[in-house]
Parts: C-alpha cells; sequence; structure tokens
C-alpha cells in the first residue's frame, strides 16, 4: 500500500480493515490523497478514520471521495429529510432492530451502493462495536 509524507494507512486486521492515521476529512484533499484513500478502501475493504468531527456536510464530502451518494430509503429517520443522511440511535429508549442481527447495508436494492459510510456521534464506554467481515476472503476460502 503505497503511503505519502503524511497520510499513514495501518492495517487491523488479519483479512480486513485499515486506520487511515494523519488527515482530517474537513480539509481539502489532493487528488493524491484521494486516490490513496481509495486505494485504501480497494486494498482492505474497510477504512476507519478517527477523531474526526464532520458536520453531516462534511460526511457526505468525504464520502463522496469514494463515488457519488446514493438517496436511501430504509426504515431509519433521514436527518432533515435529507435521503443521504440516516440517522440510526441504539440507546435505552431505543434498542437496536434489525442492525443488531448480522447484515449487509442496502444489497436487497436493485442498484445497491459500492459501500457504506457511518459516522458515530456517540459511542458507550464499553460496547458499541460494529463487527465487518470480507466476504472476498469468504468466498476465496
Amino acid at each position: 500500500m503505497a503511503e505519502n509524507d503524511i497520510i499513514r494507512v495501518e492495517p487491523v486486521g488479519a483479512r480486513l480493515g485499515a486506520v487511515i492515521k494523519n488527515i482530517d476529512l474537513t480539509e481539502g484533499l489532493s487528488i493524491k490523497d484521494r486516490e490513496l484513500l481509495c486505494s485504501a478502501l480497494d486494498e482492505y475493504q474497510v477504512i476507519f478514520f478517527l477523531d474526526q468531527n464532520l458536520s453531516p456536510q462534511a460526511q457526505k464530502a468525504a464520502t463522496k471521495i469514494f463515488g457519488p451518494l446514493l438517496p436511501s430509503y430504509t426504515f431509519f429517520d433521514h436527518l432533515d429529510d435529507d435521503p443521504e443522511v440516516e440517522i440510526v440511535i441504539n440507546d435505552e429508549k431505543t434498542p437496536p432492530v434489525g442492525t443488531s442481527r448480522w447484515h449487509a447495508d442496502l444489497t436487497w436494492a436493485n442498484e445497491p451502493p459500492g459501500g457504506t459510510s457511518l459516522y458515530a456521534r456517540a459511542l458507550p464506554e464499553v460496547g458499541g462495536d460494529t463487527i465487518w467481515a470480507s466476504m472476498t476472503a469468504a468466498y476465496e476460502s
């Protein structure tokens, strides 16, 4: 995996996943930076950006690095009626429903997206982990 002088890509799993370090997604990224991020996503299938402070518009802009946004029509509420931003709340008042089981986002759609962007605004001190699995590795084995 190529890196540049600033952005670091650190693998975190045996089959998939990498943390992208030394990046602020709210700042303008060069074409080379964007290509690096796309390459990291292709290679590691899931990439994580830690310690980001994103508005919904900034999250959408960062997600567009990887391709066009598609509206989502699921059972979640949308932020300010924006069809591209869903709100998922799991707490004592709204326990998880379908997302608490194994699933793959929007694969049921006629034209499923190439990926999903998830931005956590509040996390519990313990738990709250999202588990990822590589269907590529499953297929190849």
